[in-house]
């Protein structure tokens, strides 16, 4: 069964999300069974933090099922930071293609996935989390014209070089590999804050949340897509 809480932003979506989440635990639902995942790790560090605040018993390593979609995948698949790609993996492609290039550390925050200053970068990333081409990303209106397509090309190519030669993932990857590893958990209820933020290969992960769990409810903005 699935619910939907719709609302624009300071209308209380998260505040109820929480409060059902609260409702399973008394009604005796184990926390392992309880999922609560956030579009962001801001996010989700948040919910966790409320939820501590209203329910003393609860230590943070209870609530470890509150997290971001891509660190449920991290934390399935056994992965290591070492083993994820970096701020300099990044930057050492651009070095190698000539492409001066800075990652934004938080742009996991504001996004879910890594962010940068380069507009090739942010093509690939767009393409891969639409689940479109890079050249359908790439003949969309939102990037200069001033772009070399060649080049484009070569440094997506350079980027699964470098990934393969040095076992390294990114979070895309990660969410891709979760979706395929029948590794997913079976929760009594999921719930999904941020849910008009989800990109589309982050709901075919919420579909298999979905699939292994009796209950999902999930909040957004009712003017955005969900």
């Amino acid at each position: 069964m699935m619910r939907k809480i719709l609302g624009p932003p300071g209308t209380g979506k998260t505040t109820r999300l929480l409060h059902y989440a609260r409702t399973f635990l008394k009604l005796g639902t184990p926390l392992d069974k309880i999922g609560y995942f956030a579009f962001t790790k801001k996010a989700a560090g948040e919910a966790k933090e409320r939820m501590l605040d209203q329910s003393k018993k609860l230590k943070e390593k209870d609530l470890e099922h509150f997290r971001t979609l891509h660190s449920l995948a991290f934390w399935k698949l056994g992965m290591k930071k070492s083993e994820v790609m970096q701020d300099e993996h990044y930057e050492d492609i651009g070095r190698e293609l000539g492409i001066e290039v800075t990652i934004y550390s938080n742009g996991e925050e504001k996004t879910g996935f890594v962010d940068s200053d380069s507009e090739y970068f942010n093509i690939i990333n767009a393409a891969r989390i639409k689940e479109i081409s890079t050249e359908d990303e790439y003949n969309t209106d939102m990037y200069s014209q001033d772009l070399d397509k060649n080049l484009l090309f070569i440094l997506k190519a350079e980027l699964d070089n470098y990934k393969k030669a040095f076992s390294l993932k990114d979070y895309t990857d990660m969410i891709e590999n979760f979706i395929v590893s029948e590794l997913c958990p079976n929760y009594d209820v999921v719930f999904i804050d941020e849910a008009q933020d989800l990109s589309p290969i982050q709901w075919k992960m919420f579909d298999l949340l979905k699939k292994n769990s009796k209950y999902v409810i999930l909040a957004g903005d009712d003017d955005q897509a969900i």
